[in-house]
């Protein structure tokens, strides 16, 4: 397609150049795909989940979250003007000096608001849904559709509820325990030899938790890179493109730019990996002994998400007010009625551009080192709960798989399997009866 629109239509404002710059946009979400999945987690979870779980983000997600962007910066440009309105009603002139004395703080927390309620709100919760709506065979453990008996009288607020929603699923896995009739269930199915059936249809899952908690965050982490990779496709060929300008791709250093500084911090696949702890403690995690799990929403999942994205955002927004204020006082100070502003050296700056460089430098690597650390000590201790519960799940197993190839067949229902084996107990001879006796008399003496 690219090769065709540059070749049969010269009119096109789109170079080779910006092909280039095309593919590495694509380029760099791959790369991150291919990190985290086929290096680290190949075993975890199948390519054609992460394939479907990308398209999701690219297309589903991305779309999305521009759309209601745009809806709730309008509604809050409405309630504002609202607002502005009623204030200069009430107080007239006074107002307008107030707000003039004090637009920079008005303009900043603008900024914050638009950085934590809109953009990061918004997109992380996008793609929280984005992920959920995609229903996969490696991911059916956060559907409840592999129970084989749902609750089918489950009730939520006095009206019959979907069965497989996702509280019903997470009250069903609170609700499971290790008892010991299941495990004699799991044993005779196990032992199972009816060929009508597949044998191993009803077994559990063959991955272990550990394994599973990994395919849940390299899924999130999917859809999130897919939503990332629409993200810089937009930013870099509609707001850092050269071509906005009129040229036809002579330069496409904007585009580039832009491109790097939005690969270098991966803020949407850390996100992502932050929103798996709480998918993972609902779905999987067994709650804390004697106390009440509690209900693991939405907002518990992707607050952490939420406050590092808009964290990061909120960064490079409050540093380009503070870049554009100043150049609005230096303007207002040096040009005068005609527009005419006094000659400057190249690569004048109002502002000291080195400094404002390392604290905007500084306070993004920052944010992007405290999520890390975050997720890292919150996964480990993840892993280190989800292991005790696979050592807890083996022993019982164990036990039940034990306790079960030793018992009759009436006594565990209709168990079919190898009947257990009996050894012939050895009779001893009259003597030796007789030295037993004699050697427990000589002890009682």
């Amino acid at each position: 397609a690219l090769v065709l629109t540059l070749s049969f239509n010269p009119r096109a404002n789109f170079g080779w150049a910006d092909s280039l710059v095309m593919l590495l946009t694509f380029a760099q979400s791959f790369l991150v795909i291919f990190i985290v999945h086929w290096i680290f987690h190949k075993s975890d979870l199948s390519l054609d989940a992460v394939i479907k779980f990308f398209a999701v983000g690219f297309v589903i997600a991305m779309p999305t979250a521009f759309i209601f962007e745009g809806i709730s910066i309008n509604m809050m440009l409405f309630v504002v003007n609202i607002a502005k309105g009623l204030l200069y009603w009430q107080f007239d002139e006074a107002y307008d000096d107030f707000v003039q004395d004090h637009y920079l703080a008005f303009w900043i927390v603008g900024e914050l608001i638009n950085a934590y309620l809109v953009a990061s709100l918004v997109e992380e919760v996008c793609k929280y849904y984005a992920f959920r709506a995609m229903e996969h065979p490696d991911l059916i453990f956060l559907t409840g559709l592999e129970n084989d008996d749902p609750d089918k009288k489950s009730v939520y607020g006095g009206v019959r509820n979907y069965t497989y929603a996702s509280h019903n699923v997470v009250e069903a896995k609170n609700s499971r325990s290790f008892d010991e009739n299941d495990f004699d269930i799991s044993i005779k199915r196990s032992f199972s030899q009816d060929n009508d059936h597949n044998q191993f249809e009803e077994q559990n899952e063959v991955r272990t938790l550990r394994q599973r908690a990994a395919a849940t965050a390299t899924a999130m982490i999917s859809c999130a890179v897919g939503l990332a990779c629409a993200e810089n496709f937009i930013y870099v060929f509609f707001f850092g493109s050269a071509n906005a300008s009129g040229s036809s791709g002579s330069s496409v250093a904007p585009e580039l730019g832009m491109l790097v500084l939005r690969s270098v911090f991966p803020v949407h696949p850390l996100c992502a990996a932050m929103q798996s702890i709480g998918v993972v403690k609902k779905f999987l995690e067994d709650p804390p002994a004697g106390k009440y799990p509690g209900r693991i929403g939405v907002g518990k999942i992707v607050l952490p998400a939420v406050i590092l994205h808009g964290t990061f955002d909120a960064a490079i927004m409050c540093i380009s007010v503070y870049i554009e204020s100043r150049w609005q006082n230096w303007n207002g100070e040096n040009v005068d009625a005609d527009g005419n502003a006094p000659e400057v050296d190249d690569g004048f700056t109002p502002y000291h551009a080195l400094l404002v460089n390392l604290v905007a430098w500084g306070s993004i690597v920052a944010t992007m080192l405290l999520g890390l650390i975050w997720y890292w000590i919150q996964n480990r201790n993840q892993k280190a709960r989800l292991q005790l519960m696979e050592e807890r799940e083996e022993r019982e197993f164990r036990r039940a798989e034990g306790r079960g190839r030793t018992e009759t067949p009436d006594s565990i229902g209709s168990y079919v399997g190898p009947e257990p084996e009996s050894k012939p107990q050895e009779r001893r001879r009259p003597q030796e009866r007789r030295r037993g006796k004699t050697s427990r008399g000589r002890g009682r003496g």
